[in-house]
């Protein structure tokens, strides 16, 4: 076997941009199924329903991205809309009752945020706008979030205790190690109740 030297030099030169591409095989069919969609009039129950037959996750992935929500958030959205119907929020629900399915989705206003972005003309500005939201807009929305429970959290424990410390790092009952909390009663040296805070 032939040894190879490097020298930190030569690594650093030899580094490139790993490129990739943002589409996968779900993306490319998604918008070849939203290339198909004709909406120059408005949109109605009827539409709605004939989009979920032909492909129900795209159509469910398109209306999620109309109303401006992620995964995880229209998840449980879905899960709140349908929780005293009688069919379930996922497809079989759908196959069930087509009708009653998109009733409820139209009362959430779904058809109303389709319409008004059919009937939009955007500028530049805007497209760049809807990027930034759906890059860095995603991370700033994930951290309002965290810190409005945060808030909602410490309305309570400011309540039932004098004394407390918010978000820093406390000592574990042996003194030897550290982790971080979101509230620390009553110190962070010395901690009777710790409380970690999540918003998913």
């Amino acid at each position: 076997m032939i040894r190879h030297k490097q020298t930190k030099s030569q690594l650093i030169e030899s580094l490139g941009e790993v490129k990739s591409d943002w589409k996968d095989d779900f993306s490319v069919h998604f918008l070849k199924i939203i290339a198909g969609i004709d909406f120059n009039y408005n949109v109605s129950e009827i539409h709605l329903i004939q989009i979920l037959q032909k492909d129900f996750d795209a159509g469910i992935t398109f209306f999620r991205l109309v109303l401006e929500q992620s995964k995880d958030e229209f998840t449980e959205t879905l899960k709140a809309l349908f929780f005293n119907s009688q069919i379930g929020c996922g497809k079989n629900g759908f196959i069930s009752n087509p009708n009653e399915y998109i009733r409820i989705l139209k009362e959430y206003g779904l058809i109303d945020a389709i319409n008004m972005l059919i009937s939009r003309d955007y500028t530049w500005k805007e497209v760049i706008q809807e990027r930034l939201k759906m890059g860095r807009g995603s991370a700033i929305k994930g951290q309002k979030r965290g810190k409005n429970l945060e808030d909602f959290v410490e309305s309570f424990v400011s309540q039932v205790f004098e004394n407390y410390e918010i978000r820093k790092s406390f000592r574990g009952a042996k003194g030897l190690t550290t982790a971080k909390a979101d509230f620390c009663i009553p110190s962070t040296q010395n901690p009777s109740i710790v409380i970690e805070v999540k918003a998913y």
